[in-house]
């Protein structure tokens, strides 16, 4: 099952390395042809089928750090 806000591009996070407004979700599981769709468009970060401990919930789009 995949847990995901229904807004992907998260404007109400800030990077905490560079600071930047750009930050996408990170989502793990399976990904519905919907939420697929997203991760094509760039509006979500794909991390993988299984979540691992510890993961990240956020990628900055202009570093790529994740938190």
């Amino acid at each position: 099952r995949v847990l995901f806000r229904s807004q992907s591009v998260v404007s109400w996070v800030r990077c905490p390395y560079c600071g930047s407004k750009e930050v996408r979700e990170v989502i793990y599981g399976y990904l519905p042809f919907d939420v697929a769709r997203k991760k094509e468009e760039g509006k979500i970060v794909y991390g993988g089928l299984f979540m691992p401990e510890g993961a990240a919930s956020y990628q900055c789009a202009c570093c790529g750090k994740r938190w």
